[in-house]
């Protein structure tokens, strides 16, 4: 079988040209073009390998699908596209112009998304936006009030991630912070969360693992030093001030998952401007160590702050100013937590009262520090 071509794009920008086996894999990228929208660092020519690595990291994983072929084949039949960027890969020889496929303005089928959610049989041959839904969670795109919105599912036995999303959201709200509001939902198979889509087709999400890949690392630096220069340097000026509170917003969450693919900056589509950091979203993974509820309010030196890559109890040594960090709406916060995590059947209310209890415990640190 001879090997498929496709154009790599960014709407009507090519930016290379890709080769595939007939296992849908990429073999070869070549005719790299110099632009602010490749995704991966290009200087004496691209790897392919990195290349692979960014596009595993945006499709949805081979886990949730059959095996990787049928996998990269679903992708490729729904050309790669996405409800968070504006990434294509247009076949070869093509007429497709990004006005006539992107889901922004033309929509998309929800029978993907259904059978994702449902366990049911996926067709690689349809076209849909969960296909590049990265993750091992169950999820789905689907519209409400004429707009997409995300539902993922919580883990067995606790069900708790969507809680936590809904937490999250009501704390970074109470904290002041930029922020997904988070919703829970409810079906036979148990609880979700519910979110809006925060990008569009004019801002675009670039997570913090792309926007600093795209630096050629010739320094000492941390990568958490390199996202915050880069930042400055895209006029997000207030960047000491947003990373500082969301240390303190994971500290008091006890966020195991603030990796480098859940955070990152929000991107003009167009002129490829940063406009701004993305709000605070994917906490769904908090008040846990990975998705049980083994939880000691005690002896936590073990949950680890993926972001600066350091145990949870020493981010708080990052913060720069704890002036700026505002904790005055979280007086009867643990109350709230409480009433939430009430609500999920799967939890027992003694785990409840040692969530709440570490919850006011670390927010009374906080305290302690800015005094």
């Amino acid at each position: 079988m001879s090997e498929k071509i496709y154009d790599f794009m960014h709407k009507e920008i090519k930016l290379a040209s890709l080769a595939l086996d007939e296992m849908n894999r990429v073999t070869d990228v070549w005719d790299v073009k110099k632009s602010i929208f490749f995704p991966v660092y290009e200087n004496m020519g691209v790897s392919t390998d990195d290349f692979i690595s960014w596009f595993n990291s945006r499709s949805v994983p081979v886990s949730r699908m059959e095996n990787e072929a049928e996998r990269n084949l679903a992708v490729f039949n729904s050309m790669g596209l996405s409800l968070t960027d504006c990434y294509w890969f247009k076949p070869e020889g093509s007429d497709k112009k990004w006005d006539e496929v992107n889901f922004y303005k033309n929509g998309f089928s929800e029978d993907v998304g259904i059978n994702f959610f449902n366990r049911q049989p996926i067709n690689s041959s349809s076209s849909s936006p969960d296909f590049s839904l990265n993750g091992e969670l169950e999820k789905r795109w689907k519209y409400v009030d004429k707009r997409p919105v995300l539902l993922k599912r919580g883990k067995n036995p606790y069900q708790k991630e969507p809680f936590c999303e809904k937490i999250a959201s009501d704390l970074a709200k109470a904290m002041g912070l930029a922020h997904v509001t988070y919703d829970i939902g409810e079906d036979e198979r148990g609880y979700y969360s519910i979110c809006e889509a925060f990008t569009d087709e004019k801002n675009e999400l670039v997570n913090a693992k792309n926007f600093i890949r795209t630096l050629k690392y010739i320094d000492e630096k941390t990568d958490f030093e390199r996202f915050t220069d880069k930042c400055k340097e895209n006029g997000i000026e207030d960047i000491a001030f947003i990373t500082d509170n969301m240390i303190v917003f994971d500290y008091l969450m006890l966020n195991v998952d603030r990796h480098w693919g859940n955070f990152g900056v929000i991107r003009d589509s167009d002129s490829g401007r940063i406009k701004a950091m993305a709000p605070i979203f994917d906490t769904g993974m908090s008040f846990s160590r990975e998705y049980g509820l083994v939880f000691d309010k005690v002896q936590d030196s073990g949950f680890k702050n993926l972001m600066l890559n350091v145990d949870m109890n020493r981010s708080l040594e990052y913060v720069k100013n704890f002036a700026h960090i505002d904790l005055t709406g979280l007086d009867d916060f643990g109350n709230h937590i409480a009433s939430v995590f009430l609500s999920n059947k799967n939890m027992r209310e003694n785990d409840i009262r040692d969530i709440v209890d570490c919850f006011r415990e670390r927010v009374q640190k906080v305290k302690m520090l800015q005094e």
